[in-house]
């Protein structure tokens, strides 16, 4: 059944029907093959633009001067709104259906003519055969495009993670620096100091040395020693000392007794010159029973505070501490 409009617009009055069609005058919009409008919208009043339910579908075509008629847009879940309704977004190019005007029964239009049409179910079918298609293509497409930029990101990620770590393993590696070779030089001439001992009981001189009273961190190879640095180095030279070289030997414990052990009225730089001998003493104390352990083959024994030092120990630093200890 139809129901004549002013204008000659008929529509199609059986709401029953799900899915619908209007039409725009050639002369309201410039349609142009392949374009595609992400309008998302249709402002009426009419009677089948409001009764448009969740699954519903609504098209727009524009008739041609020549015939042809243009798909301009395919709209999908739509919702409510004061002005209309609101749909997904159209997706769709401008696409000629032509072909298909004999099912759609195109009205004749004046300029300001916006007709809607309940579509028959041979229309509604052939319509979403033209637009399904593209659809599906277009999701595929995305999905293409989301899975590749997930790989690319979890490749980027891995590729940053495998950059920070090499990274954080080269700033972590240790070189041999001058003040290294001072302090391996040191240890050796400790292991000879105390070369006998060794001989004596090397697995009680490889013991973690307990720190006594006002010894500072000085342990059975340096109980000796006096200074390594005292009155050699500045301020700034000591605080870079305790910062970078001689760092992997300071932690909680032994800034304890490093604390302990010099004045309490020292400023922050004196504090820093008194403590980077208490640190070196340390630190030669350790490099003496990791040269010892080596020598001696208990690599069990080396100090954990020197397994990274370890590999700028040389054979020769090796084959003097054996030659010390007999």
């Amino acid at each position: 059944m139809r129901q004549a409009l002013p204008g000659n617009i008929r529509v199609i009055a059986s709401l029953a029907m799900a899915n619908i069609i209007g039409f725009l005058h050639a002369s309201k919009f410039e349609t142009k093959l392949g374009a595609m409008y992400p309008h998302s919208a249709i402002v009426s009043d009419d009677p089948l633009v409001r009764s448009l339910a969740t699954d519903d579908v609504a098209y727009m075509a524009v008739p041609q001067s020549d015939g042809a008629l243009f798909l301009i847009y395919v709209f999908t879940n739509p919702r409510e709104n004061p002005v209309g309704k609101f749909f997904a977004p159209n997706s769709i190019p401008v696409t000629d259906i032509t072909h298909l005007r004999p099912l759609l029964a195109v009205p004749e239009l004046a300029a300001d003519d916006k007709p809607f049409l309940v579509l028959s179910a041979d229309a509604a079918a052939a319509l979403e055969a033209v637009w399904r298609p593209i659809k599906e293509k277009q999701v595929a497409e995305q999905e293409r495009l989301q899975k590749e930029f997930e790989a690319s990101q979890k490749a980027k990620k891995s590729k940053n993670a495998a950059a920070k770590k090499t990274a954080k393993e080269a700033s972590r590696k240790p070189t041999r620096t001058d003040t290294f070779s001072l302090l391996v030089d040191a240890a050796l001439a400790q292991i000879e100091e105390v070369a006998t001992e060794v001989q004596e009981d090397a697995d009680v001189m490889l013991l973690p040395p307990v720190y006594e009273s006002g010894m500072g961190l000085r342990g059975r190879f340096t109980q000796t020693v006096q200074s390594i640095f005292e009155g050699g180095i500045d301020e700034t030279e000591a605080k870079r000392l305790i910062a970078e070289e001689l760092s992997p030997f300071v932690d909680g414990h032994a800034l304890t007794v490093a604390m302990a052990t010099s004045a309490k009225d020292l400023t922050v730089g004196g504090a820093a010159l008194a403590w980077v001998d208490v640190f070196a003493v340390r630190a030669v104390d350790d490099l003496a029973r990791t040269l010892v352990a080596l020598a001696l083959g208990k690599k069990k024994l080396i100090p954990s505070r020197c397994e990274e030092q370890v590999p700028l120990l040389t054979s020769d630093d090796v084959d003097r501490a054996r030659e010390l200890i007999g």
